[in-house]
């Protein structure tokens, strides 16, 4: 006789899911408001201050990959209990006072990035399907609702308690999350097996260590300086030999033959792109509310005011998130990708036109954050749509790690946009109205390639199936489950059709 273990109820699995992507998202800014005073504090350059940043941003490119094949292996639940732990230990390690300390500490937090495709797959796993879109719409908007919140929230806990303030809160809030994920969250879900690739998951390391690099570093050491195109060539080189490498490997950290088939790969490059859109709309508003206003297109806010008008933009993920994934629960995530997408696009576009004040620009900012909200609820489930169970995580995975490319790009993009076109104040160079213009023609052209990549998704994306049974040759007690594939010829049960429809 088997003994199932009881379930917890999926509106906490749910829940601690979403607590998971909104600590994972204010990894990314709350180091930002600190940036300032870190040369003065610690005694070290305005370029070694930037590592706050960039370390974090390293880290995530090599663990992410890494983190979410070992999950797809060797458990769903433990990897995100792995991960959560090493970014709570970080959160500590930070508080220690030494610059060195500080810099360690926001590495281990770039593991937290590894945290939402685990999440994702492990949403899929115990979820019916008919509230996977749900719950997926919802996490993702975690992600920019975090991302949004950061900067304000850092902020002003640094004007209150001091600039560390923000790494207790969160080394507080991991250590809580991983109890809670010990003890909520079931260990279930088809698991991949063969070996860990060390290899490609060492070239790869190398690979996007370069390319963001490169992307995080360029305007401190020049878009054409020996250093920036050294990164750019070392990675073409190591990429060029990883590739090949992968495509023969039994047993690839990132599976290719997935990945450039067409619904993953278009939606790999809407993700990249939209997530392009969203950082550019949230850095550029927050930059031109800031600026003085006898320039003639600047607000003359101070910083927490703007990153107050800015955060509002939140309440736009979190307000259409359950609306986008009611309508992926009621058309597809193809059609639901092109609302979003075309959102997007008409709000740069009107971005143009309308005359700027707080009013109008903090308008626009919250419809593109609603816009990209919309399309961030479609993009887990046209990858898992596609992508073969026992390989959820890491699909996803690849996902987030392009997301975050997305992110660093937009970082770059807008830096380059300003500075070149600025004018001399004395003192800083101020950006020229003619600067954001450019800005937003930028967003609006990734949102509307986003739009035709969503044109040539297929309707409906294979999915694939998988049966778990339990080996009636083993311990009944032990509860251990094997997995086959599903014959082609056998019906496809209901809850497989209806899954079809999510996505």
């Amino acid at each position: 006789m088997i003994f199932p273990r009881r379930m917890p109820p999926t509106w906490l699995i749910v829940t601690l899911m979403a607590l998971c992507g909104t600590i994972v998202s204010l990894q990314h800014t709350i180091a930002i408001p600190m940036l300032p005073s870190v040369p003065e504090t610690y005694g070290v350059s305005t370029d070694d201050a930037s590592w706050l940043v960039t370390s974090t941003l390293l880290v995530a490119a090599v663990a992410t990959p890494v983190v979410t094949r070992l999950a797809d292996m060797v458990g769903r639940r433990r990897m995100l209990v792995v991960a959560m732990s090493v970014m709570t230990a970080g959160s500590f390690i930070a508080l220690l006072g030494t610059f060195p300390a500080l810099i360690a500490g926001r590495s281990l937090q770039g593991f937290a990035t590894a945290l939402v495709p685990v999440a994702i797959s492990i949403l899929r796993d115990t979820l019916p399907p008919a509230r996977i879109g749900t719950a997926i719409g919802g996490l993702s908007a975690t992600l920019g609702i975090g991302t949004t919140l950061g900067i304000p929230l850092a902020g002003f806990l640094q004007d209150m308690a001091g600039p560390l303030t923000v790494f207790w809160v969160a080394g507080a809030c991991g250590a809580l999350l991983t109890v809670g994920a010990l003890l909520i969250v079931p260990d279930i879900g088809s698991r991949s097996p063969g070996r860990f690739d060390f290899v490609g998951a060492l070239l790869l390391s190398m690979g996007l260590a370069a390319v963001l690099l490169a992307l995080s570093k360029g305007g401190s050491w020049g878009w054409a300086g020996p250093r920036t195109l050294g990164c750019v060539a070392a990675a073409a080189v190591v990429f060029a030999v990883w590739a090949p490498l992968q495509w023969r490997a039994p047993n690839p950290l990132v599976n290719l033959r997935t990945a450039v088939c067409r619904p993953v790969l278009l939606t790999n490059l809407a993700g990249m792109l939209i997530t392009f859109a969203m950082f550019i709309n949230t850095l550029a508003t927050t930059q031109q509310l800031q600026l003085p206003t006898w320039t003639g297109h600047g607000f003359g806010l101070t910083a927490t005011a703007a990153g107050l008008a800015v955060a509002t933009t939140a309440f736009a993920q979190v307000m259409v998130s359950p609306f986008a994934g009611m309508l992926i629960d009621r058309w597809n995530g193809r059609a639901v990708l092109l609302i979003g997408s075309v959102v997007t696009t008409v709000a740069c576009a009107t971005r143009l036109v309308v005359p700027g004040t707080v009013v109008t620009v903090t308008a626009i900012a919250f419809v593109i954050a609603g816009g990209t909200a919309i399309s961030f609820a479609t993009l887990p489930g046209l990858v898992m749509a596609a992508a073969p169970e026992s390989e959820s995580s890491a699909a996803n995975g690849i996902n987030s790690l392009l997301r975050s490319v997305g992110a660093s790009l937009a970082s770059a993009t807008l830096a380059m946009i300003l500075v070149s076109l600025s004018v001399d104040s004395g003192s800083v160079p101020i950006p020229t109205a003619r600067a954001f213009d450019v800005v937003w023609v930028v967003a609006g052209m990734c949102a509307l390639v986003t739009t035709f990549l969503g044109v040539f998704l297929p309707r409906r994306s294979p999915v694939h199936i998988e049966v778990t049974t339990i080996d009636p040759r083993r311990n009944a007690l032990a509860g251990n489950e094997t997995t086959f594939p599903a014959p082609s010829n056998s019906p496809v049960p209901i809850a497989a059709r209806r899954a079809r429809n999510l996505f």
